[in-house]
C-alpha cells in the first residue's frame, strides 16, 4: 500500500491506496485541520501544527505509513519554458535551468532543478517546463517528515502532478482551455493552448461564505482571459474545475457572464475504484497515484545537486599525487587512464559547458548565442564572425537589437538575449514590477517599426520571491 501526502493552507490531506499498472484502488483517506496563517502559499510558517498533524495521522494509522509521497506546491516553485538541447545529461540540464532562475533567485547555486519535456523541435531540441525551487523549502518539508518519523519515498512538485493528469485525457490534446484547482482558499490557473501548458497563476480567495469564495474564481477568470487575447492566443472555449462540490459548478454555471466558454468539473477519480470516499479537494494527493513510478523526483534531483556539487569541489591531492607520480614513472597509460577516469571526464563536461559561451551545432553552425546585456554589441561581433560563410536561412542585425533594447527603455529590465540561428528565434528574459508591464512591452514589440513582421509572443513566466514578475518573449524572425 501507498500513501500520499498533501499539506495545503487549511489541512493535511493522506489518501492511501494500491495501484497495479494503471489500475488505482483508494483504500483510505483522512485528514487534519490547520490554525490559520500556518502555511502560506506553501510556505511553512509554524511547524508545530504541523508536525502535531502528521503525528496524530500516523499514530491512529500506523499501517498507512510504510511508503509515504509528498506532492508540494506554491509560489516558491519558479517555472519557465525552455528550449534546450536534446541529448544534454541530467546534470547539464540543471545547470541551464539553474542560470535561467538565476536573477530570482537568492541561492542559485544550491536550486533543486526539474523538468517535463512538452516537446520536440524539428532541429533536434527540445521544449522544456523548467521548475526550480530553493533547496531550503525542500529541506524544511523533509525535516518535518523526519521529526514526525515519517520516511519519505518520493516528492513531487505539484506542476508536474498536475501535467502529467491533463496529459491522460485524451480530449484535452488538442484544445484550448482553462484549468481551475481550487485548493482550500487557493486557486491555481493554468491556460493551455492545443494541450500546451502556457501560462500559470496562483490566487488567494477571499469571501464571507463558500458561495463568495466560488464566485470569487469567475472574478479572476476575466484576467485571465484578458492576458490570454493579449498574447494571440486561441480564444478560451472551456474551463474546467478541479476541487469544487457539483452544488459549487451549479452555481458557477448559473453565473451568465462568459457565455462564450463551457464550464464543467474534471472527473478525476473516473478510473479508481472505491474514490467516492475522497472529497473534491484532495486532488493534489490523488495526482501523486498517477505518477509513474520511474518518474524522476525531488529526492532525486537533491541527490544530483550533491553530485554537482561533489564535482565542483577541490580534492584531496596529497595521496592521489604521490600516487601518480610513482604511476608516471612506472607507465604513462596508467597516468593516462587516471586522468580520464569518469569522474574527471564530469568535471570536464561539466566545466566546458559552462565555460562555453555558445554551443555550435555539429554541421559548424552557430545555434544559440547567448547575449549578455552590457556587451551586446561586442558579443554580436563575435557572432558574425563565427557565422562565417555558412549558408544561412535566418538574420540577425543590430538594429533588431537595438530595437529591442530600446522598446524596453524604463517598462522592463532585459536580463538577457538568446539567438537561436537554427530556426531564426530570439528569446529575451526580462523582469517587470507587474505582469501588466509586460503585457505593455510585448504589445510595443508588436507595433515596432521594425518587427511588425515578426511574431512576438510570452514563452514563460515565473515570480520571484521579492514580487518581482520574471518572464520571456519569443521574436521569430520570418524567413
Amino acid at each position: 500500500m501507498k500513501t500520499s501526502v498533501h499539506i495545503s493552507t487549511d489541512m493535511v490531506k493522506v489518501v492511501s491506496y494500491t495501484k497495479s499498472g494503471t489500475h488505482i484502488t483508494v483504500k483510505d483517506y483522512s485528514s487534519y485541520p490547520l490554525p490559520e496563517e500556518c502555511m502560506l502559499s506553501g510556505v511553512i510558517l509554524d511547524v508545530n501544527p504541523i508536525l502535531e498533524a502528521l503525528r496524530s495521522l500516523k499514530s491512529a494509522n500506523q499501517h498507512l505509513f510504510k511508503e509515504t509521497s509528498l506532492v508540494i506546491d506554491g509560489n516558491f516553485v519558479y517555472s519557465k519554458k525552455i528550449t534546450i538541447p536534446n541529448k544534454l545529461n541530467k546534470l547539464m540540464c540543471d545547470e541551464i535551468i539553474r542560470d535561467e532562475f538565476s536573477e530570482i533567485s537568492t541561492d542559485s547555486e544550491n536550486l533543486i532543478c526539474d523538468y517535463s519535456t512538452l516537446g520536440y523541435n524539428s532541429d533536434g531540441s527540445k521544449n522544456i517546463l523548467a521548475c526550480a525551487i530553493e533547496s531550503s523549502h525542500a529541506q524544511s518539508y523533509i525535516s518535518l517528515f523526519n521529526a514526525a518519523d515519517i520516511k519519505l519515498t518520493s516528492l513531487h512538485l505539484g506542476i508536474f502532478t498536475v501535467l502529467q493528469f491533463v496529459s491522460s485525457i485524451t480530449k484535452l490534446e488538442h484544445e484550448s482551455f482553462v484549468l481551475n484547482l481550487v485548493d482550500d482558499v487557493v486557486m491555481l490557473s493554468m491556460i493551455f493552448q492545443n494541450g500546451d501548458n502556457v501560462f500559470q497563476s496562483r490566487t488567494r480567495l477571499y469571501g464571507d461564505d463558500r458561495s463568495a469564495l466560488v464566485n470569487g474564481t469567475l472574478d479572476e477568470l476575466s484576467g485571465i482571459i484578458q492576458f490570454n487575447r493579449s498574447q494571440n492566443f486561441d480564444e478560451i472555449k472551456y474551463c474546467y474545475y478541479l476541487g469544487l462540490t457539483d452544488s459549487d459548478m451549479e452555481e458557477i454555471i448559473r453565473d451568465t457572464s462568459y457565455p462564450e466558454i463551457s464550464f464543467s468539473k474534471l472527473n478525476l477519480y473516473k478510473n479508481a475504484k472505491k474514490a467516492e470516499i475522497l472529497p473534491p479537494n484532495a486532488h493534489f494527493a490523488y495526482f501523486n497515484a498517477l505518477m509513474p513510478d520511474s518518474k524522476n523526483d525531488i529526492l532525486y534531483c537533491i541527490k544530483m545537486l550533491n553530485k554537482a556539487k561533489q564535482l565542483r569541489q577541490p580534492k584531496r591531492t596529497w595521496i592521489p599525487v604521490l600516487a601518480a607520480v610513482f604511476i608516471m614513472v612506472a607507465t604513462t597509460i596508467t597516468g593516462l587512464w587516471i586522468l580520464t577516469s569518469s569522474v574527471e571526464r564530469d568535471i570536464r563536461e561539466i566545466n566546458e559547458f559552462l565555460e562555453a559561451p555558445y554551443t555550435v551545432a555539429e554541421r559548424n553552425r552557430l545555434e544559440e548565442l547567448d547575449f549578455n546585456t552590457t556587451h551586446i554589441t561586442t558579443l554580436y561581433e563575435s557572432a558574425i564572425d563565427m557565422q562565417g560563410e555558412t549558408d544561412s536561412e535566418h538574420n540577425i542585425n543590430r538594429q533588431i537589437l537595438d530595437s529591442l533594447m530600446n522598446t524596453a527603455g524604463e517598462i522592463v529590465e532585459i536580463n538577457g538575449i538568446n539567438f537561436n540561428y537554427s530556426n531564426g528565434t530570439i528569446t529575451v528574459s526580462c523582469s517587470s514590477s507587474t505582469e501588466y508591464d509586460a503585457s505593455a512591452f510585448v504589445e510595443l514589440l508588436r507595433t515596432n517599426s521594425m518587427l511588425t513582421n515578426f511574431n512576438v509572443y510570452y514563452t514563460g513566466y515565473a515570480t520571484g520571491a521579492d514580487g518581482v514578475f520574471i518572464f520571456s518573449i519569443d521574436v521569430v524572425i520570418p524567413v
